[in-house]
């Protein structure tokens, strides 16, 4: 006779502990997930800040390029815990850490200087205020969504946090050139001769013949004599009898332009104290400016409000430039998210009929 094999049947019991711990596991691997992108959050935003930092202090290339770097890296991790992190106690500490972690690089500063404390753990504080309301704005989005777009979803939380970290920069700015007084002459000259030789091209509009790399004497003599040839061209057209400065002989015409010249220097030099004709106009113009300065900043009140209105200035600048490349980021953030979708960290699902979800 054939054997009767009874078949082993699972209980429904036992089946719903099966399952439960399955989707236990599955929880606690989409935690160290979470946890894993934290962390490396953390270490971009410390990373941003320090080599920045650097920057401001060493003006070497390697450093800024490096503290962009980072910073791209840092806000496409936002973007992808705007999608992964649920719950707004999770994304709120997740920005809390992120937003202090960089005070780790000024411990120093801190124990030393209250004021510079203050300064700083305020600067982190809006940092982790704009970091927070960036992630749960794209969480807002995510959750009232019925398909999953992800520059929907990103769009309104990058941004926020690119502006939370540009307050948060600005200060540290602040902090390093006014009140902390690490002002570098390398980065200094480098803007002060960027200014000039970009306003070159609209200064010979005025005065042709000028240059950012003449000397004192000569481009105070050029831009005298380009003026003394305008008035003579406005007179003639008013009808005033005025002295042809082109039928002067060449010696005279130097002579002339000469002494106007010398009489425009010394005017000057009441302004702005003494100025030499032999000295590059570049030059003469990064230690008048870096003289002015040095003497606001030795009042005390001058100086803050000096300093703080180029910090505005400065967070103006880099706001304009985040607004035009935050979408590169964003495009960035979304290869990234694609390539986390094809290797399993996460996967779309659908929460119902309706509605997809992600899940990692």
């Amino acid at each position: 006779m054939r054997a009767i094999r009874k078949k082993k049947m699972v209980s429904p019991i036992q089946t719903t502990t099966v399952n439960k711990k399955e989707g236990e596991a599955a929880g606690r691997f989409s935690i160290i997930k979470i946890a894993v992108l934290g962390v490396l959050g953390v270490a971009a935003s410390i990373a941003t800040v320090g080599y920045l930092e650097s920057f401001l202090q060493t003006t070497q290339t390697v450093d800024l390029v490096l503290g962009i770097i980072f910073g791209v890296l840092f806000l496409t991790i936002v973007a992808l815990e705007t999608l992964f992190v649920r719950g707004m106690w999770m994304g709120g500490l997740i920005a809390l850490l992120q937003g202090i972690a960089p005070l780790t690089l000024f411990t120093g500063k801190i124990f030393q200087d209250v004021a510079s404390a203050s300064v700083l753990l305020a600067g982190a504080l809006v940092f982790f205020a704009f970091h927070y309301v960036g992630i749960r704005r794209g969480q807002v989005a995510l959750e009232n969504g019925v398909k999953i777009k992800f520059f929907g979803i990103t769009k309104p939380a990058v941004p926020k946090v690119v502006t939370g970290l540009l307050i948060f920069l600005v200060l540290v700015f602040y902090l390093t050139y006014i009140e902390w007084g690490s002002f570098n002459d390398t980065l200094g000259k480098k803007v002060s001769d960027q200014f000039i030789e970009t306003a070159e091209p609209i200064a010979q509009i005025w005065f042709p013949g000028v240059s950012a790399d003449q000397t004192v004497g000569a481009f105070i003599e050029t831009a005298t004599e380009v003026q003394i040839r305008k008035m003579k061209t406005e007179s003639a057209e008013k009808g005033v009898l005025e002295l042809d400065f082109d039928l002067l002989a060449p010696e005279q015409r130097k002579f002339a332009t000469e002494r106007i010249a010398e009489e425009v220097r010394k005017n000057l030099e009441g302004i702005v104290g003494p100025i030499s004709n032999e000295e590059l106009l570049k030059d003469a113009t990064y230690r008048i400016i870096k003289e002015q300065f040095q003497r606001l900043q030795n009042a005390s009140k001058v100086g803050a409000l000096l300093g703080a209105g180029a910090a505005i200035l400065l967070f103006g600048f880099l706001k304009s430039l985040a607004f035009l490349f935050s979408w590169l980021i964003e495009l960035f953030a979304f290869v990234i998210f694609q390539i986390l979708i094809v290797t399993g960290f996460a996967n779309v699902s659908f929460k119902s009929t309706t509605q997809e979800t992600i899940s990692i």
